[in-house]
């Protein structure tokens, strides 16, 4: 064989070597598309939501429900943000204040959703989604505008909307909120996000002071009311799970 004969011979041979290596080099490269899909989704599913978590103690009396607020946030940027209060049912074991008889202190399931504050200047969101409570009720008043007291900055001025000073309702336009009973209870609240300008009473002393608005003569207050079973199964919405 000459030499241009083997030279010929050995370019087909390579040329028929690359053929092979690109048709393995697609099917490699499909494969590793394929595996980043699968990583893709697994991390989709697997990957848990961000949680904001707070564990708070609500001291003071059983015989008293102590306000707990927080400012919601415009659902057209942050979304719309999913809140969860609670207990399981055996916290607070140890100092029984509900129930001296039996480890079966109270459960409670809030679920709701929330989208701006009742001021804000988008579609604004206030749902309940889950409520219910086993062995003794421990929430009361939940509201889009928090329950407390209204009183003016300066009583020389106007009041807002014409509320009586100190008047107690659904008044302040800024902060949702609700009341959770106290004696030493331990609630947890579960959010996706960090709850904007969250506080709560701990049971000691007698109100607190949760917004403040010059531009409108106005100062809103939130202390502890007293605890009646009927009216805060009044004002919370109806079981939604087995209670």
């Amino acid at each position: 064989m000459s030499l241009e004969q083997a030279i010929s011979e050995q370019t087909r041979e390579v040329k028929a070597l690359v053929e092979v290596v690109k048709g393995k080099q697609s099917a490699i490269d499909a494969r590793v598309q394929t595996k980043i899909g699968e990583m893709d989704q697994w991390m989709l599913v697997n990957t848990p939501e961000k949680r904001w978590v707070k564990d708070i103690t609500i001291g003071g009396s059983t015989d008293k429900c102590y306000p707990v607020w927080w400012m919601g946030e415009s659902p057209g940027e942050a979304g719309v943000t999913r809140i969860n209060i609670g207990r399981p049912f055996n916290w607070n074991e140890d100092t029984r204040p509900l129930n001296k008889a039996s480890a079966h202190q109270a459960s409670l399931l809030l679920v709701l959703e929330q989208g701006d504050c009742a001021w804000g200047g988008g579609p604004t969101v206030f749902k309940y989604l889950h409520y219910a409570y086993v062995y003794n009720p421990t929430i009361s008043h939940p509201s889009f505008s928090m329950y407390c007291k209204e009183y003016k900055l300066d009583n020389s001025k106007p009041s807002h909307n014409n509320v009586a000073n100190g008047a107690f309702g659904q008044y302040c336009s800024v902060m949702s909120g609700l009341y959770l009973r106290g004696g030493g209870l331990k609630y947890r609240i579960i959010a996706n996000r960090p709850l904007l300008n969250f506080g709560f009473h701990d049971g000691s002393g007698a109100e607190r002071v949760i917004h403040t608005a010059d531009h409108v003569n106005t100062r809103w207050e939130a202390e502890p009311i007293p605890f009646d079973a009927d009216e805060a199964k009044r004002y919370c919405p109806a079981q939604t799970t087995r209670g």
